[in-house]
């Protein structure tokens, strides 16, 4: 009744249907995948099946909580970026549509040799499509459709593979990603270790949510095996797609019998070490940002500035 979504409202609804007609709490949810996740449905079938249901929902908030914390941290991080990107683009098309094309009569009028302005002359054709609906039509549909096939190329493995293990190769950027996808990796599989999830099941339930496919196939083989009867922090050290320092102490929590507790720690200093990172990242974004800016201004005025210097050598 208090729910503000209406779409989520409905969902609510099925749910307490499915409850009232006989189904479990855990069952009820997964009636419903496109909302509750299967990480989700697992710590509430284990909290039903221990009798702690109330508990499993407050580790849940927890764990919830801390991931749209990650999330909010990471928009945070690129919002700058990409307003700042999106502006340039309008600021470029805005020269080329409107400044530009008040110049070339101008440059046609003095007889100016364009062979000798090559950026002028690329700027000119790119001004020319700008004034025409269909070339500006075609233009969108040629990137729409190279965007579309790129996107398609990242979701298959492959693709996806080899752009991120370019991404991972760039400076600040790929220490950044790989703090996050650690303590995302930490913090759930905490909560699900935590919640007494079985451990094969919990890194098997975790591979879906690193974001990585490298580690997503990482997570599925140190779940098999775990299964196998190996042990976890041998299985997580001979993957080789963890850090040293997760891989130790894991050992140490499986030494201790409190793993959970462990893994805990490890998401904490991993979000330490996130902050830490934004706080560069934000530091390297800045500067790169004013030269990509500075970059297209300068380009644009060498395209006007230096033919006006060759009409004023013709007068």
């Amino acid at each position: 009744e208090h729910t503000a979504s209406e779409s989520f409202r409905v969902v609510v609804k099925k749910v307490s249907h499915d409850i009232q007609r006989g189904l479990g709490f855990a069952q009820a949810l997964s009636e419903q995948p496109h909302v509750f996740s299967p990480l989700y449905v697992n710590m509430i079938k284990v909290g039903e099946a221990g009798g702690n249901v109330g508990e499993m929902v407050s580790q849940l908030a927890d764990y919830l909580e801390q991931d749209v914390e990650l999330r909010r941290k990471i928009r945070g991080v690129l919002s700058y970026p990409a307003f700042t990107l999106v502006v340039s683009l309008v600021l470029v098309y805005f020269m080329l549509s409107f400044l530009l094309p008040g110049f070339v009569p101008v440059f046609e009028g003095a007889n100016l040799d364009m062979s000798r302005y090559p950026i002028t002359k690329v700027l000119i054709r790119l001004s020319n499509l700008t004034t025409s609906i269909w070339d500006e039509l075609l233009l969108f549909a040629c990137v729409g459709g190279i965007l579309y096939l790129f996107r398609a190329v990242l979701k298959t493995p492959e693709g996806a593979r080899v752009s991120q293990s370019f991404v991972y190769k760039l400076p600040v950027i790929g220490s950044f990603i790989e703090l996050t996808v650690m303590a995302r990796i930490a913090n759930t599989l905490g909560a699900l270790v935590a919640a007494g999830v079985p451990l094969s099941e919990a890194f098997s339930l975790t591979a879906g949510t690193s974001g990585r496919v490298v580690v997503d196939e990482a997570l599925k083989e140190v779940s098999r095996r775990v299964q196998e009867g190996q042990d976890l922090a041998r299985a997580l050290r001979e993957t080789k797609a963890f850090p040293a320092l997760m891989v130790q102490m894991v050992a140490l929590g499986e030494k201790s019998g409190e793993l959970n507790v462990t893994l805990g720690r490890v998401g904490l200093y991993y979000k330490r070490k996130l902050d830490s990172g934004i706080e560069s990242l934000s530091a390297f974004l800045q500067p790169v940002i004013m030269i990509f800016i500075g970059g297209l201004i300068f380009i644009f005025v060498l395209g006007i500035f230096l033919p006006i210097l060759g009409v004023a050598g013709n007068i």
